[in-house]
């Protein structure tokens, strides 16, 4: 923790101790390892400037895509989360057209029930503030690093884990 708040410790530095530390705390199960690795990819680029940000984002789907791919169905649902996701940042989209093919998206993605809407309006306002550049480096860590501790919180759901990725997502980007 001292390392970590070293101010002249480079943050992929930082980030490779922490994971280094979470490696040994899941240690017990190799699949559950193979997650924190990729989390840690994603991390990487996270940090890496010359990255760019559909990269980033598209890095964070594969991982929960991996998470799921026990469940086609949950699969299905990621990758139009995805699909918004290139949407939103796709600069030659009119605004309208990304706004309708989100909703479009969002109706497909919870057809079940509408309970689910508050949950949705609070994930895509996560989206929404992703690009927000004023969050502080602590907050984007801290924020992941809750993120992860629920991601192998074998008693959550799997709504609340990828909600809570996007809790992560929202610190990262937020302008």
């Amino acid at each position: 923790m001292r390392l970590y708040f070293n101010k002249s410790t480079s943050h992929l530095d930082k980030i490779t101790r922490r994971f280094d530390i979470i490696g040994l705390y899941f240690d017990k199960s190799a699949p559950d390892l193979d997650k924190i690795t990729r989390l840690f990819d994603i991390i990487r680029q996270y940090f890496d400037k010359s990255t760019s940000h559909l990269d980033k984002i598209a890095r964070l789907f594969d991982i929960i895509g991996l998470y799921f791919d026990k469940s086609a169905h949950d699969f299905d649902k990621i990758t139009r989360l995805l699909d918004i996701i290139r949407l939103y940042f796709d600069k030659s989209t009119l605004h309208l057209d990304k706004i309708t093919r989100r909703l479009d998206i969002i109706r497909l993605y919870f057809d079940k029930s509408t309970s689910h809407l508050d949950k949705i309006t609070r994930r895509f306002d996560i989206i929404g503030l992703y690009f927000d550049k004023s969050a502080h480096d602590f907050d984007k860590i801290a924020r992941l690093f809750d993120i992860i501790c629920l991601y192998f919180d074998k008693s959550a759901h799997d709504f609340d884990k990828i909600t809570r990725l996007f809790d992560i997502i929202r610190l990262y980007f937020d302008k």
